[in-house]
């Protein structure tokens, strides 16, 4: 068995707290039902995960569209989610 290699990042977000970005920070830091790297990982999956099956050299069309397709679907969930909000 081949032993997968891991993948790791770390970030770190600093912000004035009036500026737009630290309005954000701020909100994301207090949200009340997930915590913060949730959040951005669920927008990142969203936004950017057809691209990087794309970079990875993933050229099989079924995999792609299901890739985008729920990648879409995502979107479409909080854009309801704002709207409702």
């Amino acid at each position: 068995m081949v032993e997968q290699k891991l993948v790791q990042k770390r970030v770190r977000f600093r912000y004035r707290e009036q500026t737009p970005d630290g309005v954000l920070l701020k909100y994301l830091s207090a949200h009340p039902t997930k915590k913060i790297e949730e959040l951005l990982w669920d927008t990142a999956r969203m936004c950017f995960m057809p691209m990087a099956y794309l970079h990875a050299g993933v050229t099989d069309k079924k995999v792609l569209n299901k890739v985008a397709l729920s990648s879409f679907y995502d979107f479409v969930r909080q854009w309801n989610y704002i709207q409702q909000e």
